[in-house]
């Protein structure tokens, strides 16, 4: 089975990108150069971000969509505004917890998710993305 080892940005501005993601999500930066920069989450995924050397090569829409799961929504979501992003609808509240999404200056989708405490399970990620696929599943039947 393959295993991710990393997320690729291309960026406009990196250093404004730096601190859309050390500031506002709490990634930490181990290394930067004038044209890159790579930061990990809490569980160790790297996120590199890279100067665009064309507009063309800079993403837009909703591909793609990283998700991270985080402790404090109501904290977060002021603390991504601050840095230039754009909240994408409403914050949504589901069983399962709190869900929004934003879109960063550079224009990359980002999912965010507030886990709910569920009672009796111990891995509310798991849980959540359970609920999650069992939502998608519902609203694909529809159709």
């Amino acid at each position: 089975m393959a295993r991710l080892s990393r997320i690729v940005l291309l960026l406009r501005d990196l250093d404004h990108g730096i601190r859309f993601y050390r500031d506002g999500l709490g990634l930490l930066v181990d290394a930067q150069t004038r044209n890159y920069a790579r930061l990990r989450t809490t569980n160790n995924t790297a996120v590199e971000l890279c100067t665009a050397e064309s507009e063309s090569q800079c993403s837009t829409g909703y591909s793609p969509f990283l998700t991270f799961e985080i402790e404090d929504m109501d904290k977060t979501i002021p603390q991504l505004i601050q840095q230039g992003a754009v909240l994408d609808g409403a914050i949504r509240y589901e069983a399962y917890g709190k869900v929004a999404a934003v879109r960063s200056p550079d224009g990359h989708m980002i999912g965010l998710v507030e886990a709910a405490n569920l009672p009796g399970d111990g891995d509310t990620a798991v849980a959540a993305a359970i609920a999650a696929k069992r939502e998608l599943d519902t609203e694909d039947s529809k159709t």
